[in-house]
């Protein structure tokens, strides 16, 4: 509105001067030509201020006008400037997602605990170490303990049992009493065996996190990612109640399915969950009870892994079994054939490592079947083993193992070493003290024979 009223005033005042102007040449002639000479210019100054944009302000400064036309001047010289740094910003961008999502290694170490599972995974992330156990090794060994020992493992964010069969959770208390556990994971399904009552007591004495996964449940343990598969509820099956999970490092899988069988597996497969995994732990030692042909098309894994004891009187793995693997061109390992298995990864790729070579072979002990009625289970306590030592002068290596405070690298050590006049003579081995044969001495495994 006032805009409307100052432009329509200077057209008023305009039409004034020019009469003004033609009055004055017509009265005095040519002696006036300087007066109209002076409002014809005027005319032009205040034509060219209606021309100007509303947007300027009349008060500005003559010195703010310099400033304005001596910044335009220089923004005009780098407009180009943003644009190029914009084009290698977005030409880095690529390596620094690159750097964002690089991920330190992670070690799955399939633990040659004989006829039972135990499996560490390790991995870091800005410099905070996670350490994560799935079962523990059989009740009346000491593999799994003594290898997280030698690891120097001080810590677990995560201690799976994945059903309370005692080759599964044998050593849930020691681990528990002996390490600073965050929590643990179990089935849900119970039993009457003293193994199963000292894991209880262990997470009650010592204030442990305790938690029953079931099946579709999303967890990350720092860049790990774990998805639950089975179970779906507790259905008094203790191997078909099997805790099974998918853990995701970057964009290479892994599927650990405890002891779960063919129910299970069927379950897990009509459940139309993501099961594609890179490496596979193969169900219950390799049994002919799990890996149906279904299950394993659903998880079409490249590497399958079996934790299963040699000369085991259960006929694990199954020749069935292996076969179907092979035949899907799946590349096999079992802590029978190759000892320890390592598979180490970035996210991207992955490395398989063994303690020694060897090709899977199927059980010469005859056919298999499920060792549900678990007679380790029935025993009540470790010393009931003190009968039948291990001689460290003729036992395996795989054997030696089971006495307390022997784990692989001592194993290999304990051997070289031989023979011994006593077990007191173990002293020797690197790290072995005297508290430690005490310990050795207590428990009554180690034996020495000739």
């Amino acid at each position: 509105m006032f805009m409307f009223l100052g432009i329509l005033g200077l057209i008023s005042l305009i039409i004034y001067l020019v009469l003004t102007g033609v009055a004055i040449v017509k009265k005095n002639g040519k002696a006036k030509r300087n007066a109209l000479i002076t409002i014809v210019s005027l005319l032009v100054f205040l034509l060219g201020a209606a021309n100007t944009s509303p947007e300027q302000s009349i008060e500005e400064s003559p010195e703010k006008a310099v400033e304005e036309v001596a910044d335009s001047e220089v923004k005009e010289e780098v407009k180009n400037e943003p644009a190029e740094q914009e084009n290698n910003k977005q030409e880095d961008a690529p390596e620094n997602n690159d750097q964002a999502i690089e991920l330190n290694d992670l070690e799955v170490h399939f633990i040659d605990v004989g006829q039972a599972d135990a499996i560490l995974l390790e991995y870091s992330e800005d410099k905070e170490d996670f350490h994560i156990l799935i079962d523990s090794g059989d009740w009346n060994s000491h593999v799994a303990v003594n290898y997280l020992e030698q690891m120097n493992v001080e810590k677990l964010d995560l201690l799976v049992g994945t059903h309370p069969h005692s080759d599964h959770i044998g050593q849930m208390d020691t681990i528990i009493n002996e390490l600073d556990v965050a929590e643990v994971w179990m089935s849900g399904d119970v039993t009457t065996t003293q193994v199963f009552e000292r894991v209880l007591n262990a997470i009650d004495e010592n204030n442990v996190d305790y938690n029953e996964p079931r099946i579709g449940e999303d967890y990350a343990i720092g860049p790990l990612d774990i998805k639950v598969v089975a179970p779906t509820e507790i259905n008094g099956d203790l191997n078909d109640g099997s805790i099974a999970f998918k853990a995701t490092y970057g964009d290479i899988s892994f599927l650990f399915t405890g002891d779960a069988e063919k129910t299970s597996e069927q379950t897990m497969v009509s459940s139309d969950q993501n099961l594609d995994a890179d490496i596979l732990k193969l169900g219950h030692h390799g049994s002919d009870t799990s890996s149906t042909p279904e299950f394993i098309e659903a998880v079409d894994p490249d590497v399958g892994v079996m934790s299963v004891g040699n000369k085991n009187s259960y006929g694990h793995p199954s020749k069935s079994v292996i076969d179907r693997m092979t035949d899907r061109g799946v590349d096999l390992y079992s802590t029978k054939d190759h000892g320890t298995v390592i598979i180490k990864t970035d996210g991207n790729e992955y490395d398989i490592t063994t303690k020694k070579d060897g090709n899977v072979s199927p059980s010469s002990s005859g056919g298999s079947k499920s060792n549900k009625a678990n007679e380790s289970e029935k025993k009540p306590d470790k010393k009931e083993t003190s009968n039948n030592c291990i001689d460290i002068n003729s036992a395996e290596e795989s054997e030696v193992q089971g006495i307390i405070h022997i784990g692989p690298e001592r194993a290999t050590e304990l051997i070289n070493e031989r023979p011994y006049e006593k077990v007191e003579d173990l002293g020797k081995i690197d790290g072995i003290g005297e508290s430690r044969i005490k310990d050795i001495i207590k428990e009554g495994k180690a034996c020495v024979g000739g």
